[in-house]
């Protein structure tokens, strides 16, 4: 099996000039402009609602390859591709298709279906995570919520977009088209996500800040900015080969940094990683396998941030911030698996130095 990390966007610093996007929403089928449709980067807190003449001008990073997404909750969302460089701009006309048919309204408490409150419990618990980030987060709008559930796997979608409040991390999500399905050993989830920072106090804002570095640091993104940047070691990760049996073979050393492709090598034909994080220690409610330190790794306590990767065939394309492409490709299991949608943040989150 190849390993393959494939590089999506150019590096955009903090001096790099910002591209524009600009363009107009309108109704496909009367050319009608639309106004308040939102129109954003998938992901990230770069967002607008469109004008009384549909017009709409983002400012994004000069990213190479940039997904904008229009929605109306009156219309089917549309999305376009852009690649961009410093300083470039770009021009859209988004033609809305009208909903021909609309799902079933939100419903008051006296009209939801029995076993509904246990359902939206499980959801949470499966969709949100249990870390404190977790705790701290409110789904505002539940009512959008419809369930089913089968042999113990629980699924859901939505009528209208959901939105959560995460007062841990001072975000407000808006989740478009959600549509999810998981069990205690395995979830996934598809739709697009906005970030809405949410205001506050000096104080407030200082909180979050603290709150969003130590969400980041030792997550999956900031191990794939590491692996990225060649800076797996410098970050505080190890990484293993795993087997076919799921062991750890006894000559595994771990990677430890280097050019990307040099630090690739050992891992061919691997699609199972283990990745440790040294530098802090995993929650005791989390299952991180065995706590025996690895050979030849840096690790003396055995409660360290354990994770494994199982990587699909097309293996992963990143982009240099540490964002996914393609996210249906792999699997993730032991900490990275307890830390879930509360535990996202923006794809233009910028960690502090």
């Amino acid at each position: 099996m190849r390993i393959l990390i494939l590089l999506l966007a150019v590096v955009a610093g903090a001096q790099a000039q910002p591209a524009v996007v600009t363009g107009v929403v309108r109704d496909a089928r009367t050319g009608e402009p639309i106004a308040l449709a939102n129109v954003y980067v998938p992901s990230t807190t770069i967002g607008v609602a469109s004008g009384p003449d549909g017009s709409f001008r983002l400012e994004v990073p000069a990213f190479q390859e940039v997904i904008v997404i229009a929605s109306s909750h009156a219309h089917v969302s549309g999305s376009e591709e852009v690649a961009l460089e410093p300083g470039g701009a770009a021009d859209l006309d988004f033609r809305l298709r009208p909903r021909t048919a609309r799902g079933p309204e939100a419903v008051g408490e006296g009209e939801r279906e029995e076993g509904w409150e246990r359902q939206l419990g499980w959801f949470r618990r499966l969709f949100l995570g249990q870390t404190a980030n977790a705790a701290r987060t409110v789904i505002e709008t539940p009512s959008v919520l419809r369930f089913s559930e089968y042999r113990g796997e629980l699924t859901a979608r939505v009528t209208a977009p959901l939105v959560t409040v995460n007062e841990a991390l001072g975000y407000r999500a808006v989740w478009d088209g959600l549509s999810f399905r998981g069990n205690a050993s395995r979830r996934e989830w598809s739709g697009e996500v906005r970030f809405e920072p949410l205001e506050g106090t000096a104080r407030q804002q200082s909180a979050w800040d603290r709150a969003r570095a130590e969400t980041y640091r030792g997550s999956w993104r900031h191990f794939l900015t590491a692996l990225v940047a060649g800076r797996v070691a410098a970050e505080g990760f190890e990484v293993f080969p795993v087997d076919a049996a799921g062991e750890v073979p006894a000559f595994g050393l771990p990677l430890r940094g280097g050019p990307l492709g040099e630090a690739l090598a050992p891992m061919a034909g691997r699609r199972v990683w283990l990745v440790q994080y040294l530098r802090e220690e995993a929650p005791r409610d989390v299952d991180i396998g065995p706590t025996t330190p690895l050979n030849g790794s840096a690790d003396a306590s055995g409660r360290v941030q354990r994770s494994w990767v199982q990587l699909g065939v097309e293996g992963l394309q990143v982009s240099q911030g540490g964002q996914i492409r393609n996210p249906d490709r792999h699997e993730l299991s032991g900490y990275w698996d307890w830390e879930r949608a509360a535990d996202l943040l923006p794809a233009d989150y910028t960690p502090p130095e």
